[in-house]
């Protein structure tokens, strides 16, 4: 495997870039505390509204330094599924708020990958996004110790949904290890510390992925991604239905039935909690196969619930063939076997494409339970398949040149 250099040679421009881009990876983990705008019936923070600007700096870029974008078969299957979605909305109960969902379910991280994608071109305004988003990350994940630590109960860092939280403090364990490529003081300190960001946050599904999550990063290496993603989303789709028919299969052996008396660590070591928690999920995911039944080629649409929050699933499988029946999912699908097609023999020479697609593997393994159709998933998701794009044209410059 080649070796990453990490002599960083500053490009014309790679300055002013970078002063414009740091500012949004730094929003994206303090975005649940900066003020709201209602735009058309759709709430958007300052990140959103930063992000519509470094979009609009790529497309002036485009129009008179005729920048080329690249336009491949992952941004043709992202592109599929977007508008895929967009029709499904017209089978909702309520289009406009189906299409109010869809803006951060699908438009905002659809964005953010073509936006990281356009504007990283060389290694320094690269190196800089990551290290701008890393010090994001350490803020939230010392914010979920203090306040853990205080309280003794499950935070809500900088005010993100646990899960959302936990998400993004998994890419910053996986990044670390790009921004501090020797076993550095620096490296392990920042590991540590996001792995316990990440239990304070009592994220069950990444504490267990932490623990394999070399293993994952070692087929990227070896070029196994493609058959490593075709095979999750194959199996896990069968255990999901499975589970949906045959909630006896994860039926506790004791019955927990108030939520509030499971202590703090028993969340995580009690294996009834587990099981007790996938049974209640297992009801969820039959009533979304019911509602997919009702209209299995487009789905029903997203919708929200009687409380206006928008309904997750807590399966990524039933969110998408509930939402957007049989070509929402296959295009959903298609985005994810396209972008792990693409990376196969990229990331067995290089070691940010595979701890990208490390990790976004990773998140859709957390998303089997935790759905990926709400929240800061689908933004981790997409951002990281960004990183990867602009790291493959950068690594191809390199070669041309």
């Amino acid at each position: 495997m080649q070796k990453n250099s990490l002599k960083i040679v500053k490009q014309p421009g790679d300055t002013l870039l970078s002063f414009i881009i740091i500012p949004m990876m730094l929003l994206l983990s303090f975005q649940r505390l900066l003020p709201v705008f209602d735009v058309g019936g759709v709430t958007i923070n300052l990140f959103v509204v930063y992000l519509f600007f470094v979009a609009s700096v790529t497309i002036v870029r485009k129009v008179f330094l005729r920048e080329q974008f690249g336009f491949g078969i992952v941004d043709l299957a992202i592109s599929v599924m977007a508008f895929s979605f967009l029709f499904c909305m017209i089978f909702s109960d309520n289009i406009i708020h189906a299409g109010r969902i869809s803006v951060h379910a699908i438009f905002v991280p659809s964005l953010i990958y073509a936006t990281l994608k356009q504007i990283i071109r060389t290694d320094y305004v690269y190196f800089a996004v990551l290290k701008s988003v890393m010090w994001g990350y350490y803020f939230l994940s010392l914010s979920s110790i203090f306040n853990f630590l205080s309280t003794f109960s499950r935070p809500r860092p900088l005010g993100i949904h646990p899960i959302g939280a936990a998400t993004l403090l998994f890419t910053g364990f996986a990044i670390a290890g790009l921004i501090f490529q020797q076993e550095t003081i620096k490296r392990k300190i920042s590991k540590i510390l996001f792995f316990f960001g990440i239990v304070s946050l009592l994220a069950r599904a990444y504490i267990v992925l932490l623990l394999v999550y070399q293993k994952l990063l070692e087929l990227m290496k070896r070029g196994f991604a493609f058959w490593t993603i075709f095979f999750f989303m194959t199996i896990s789709l069968l255990g999901t239905i499975t589970i949906a028919y045959m909630p006896s299969v994860v039926a506790p052996e004791e019955d927990i039935r108030n939520d509030d008396e499971v202590g703090v660590f028993e969340r995580l070591t009690n294996d009834d909690y587990w099981e007790y928690a996938l049974m209640g999920r297992a009801f969820s995911y039959k009533e979304g196969l019911i509602n997919f039944y009702k209209n299995k080629v487009w789905g029903i649409g997203i919708y929200r619930s009687e409380r206006g929050m928008s309904v997750t699933r807590h399966n990524f499988h039933i969110e998408w063939l509930e939402y957007s029946g049989i070509v929402g999912y296959l295009s959903y699908l298609g985005v994810f076997l396209t972008y792990f097609w693409t990376i196969r023999n990229k990331a067995k020479s290089d070691s940010h494409i595979a701890v990208y697609s490390a990790a976004v593997l990773c998140i859709l393994a957390n998303s089997l339970t935790q759905g990926i159709m709400h929240g800061l998933m689908p933004h981790a998701v997409f951002m990281l398949m960004g990183l990867s794009a602009s790291r493959i044209r950068i690594i191809a410059n390199k070669t041309n040149n």
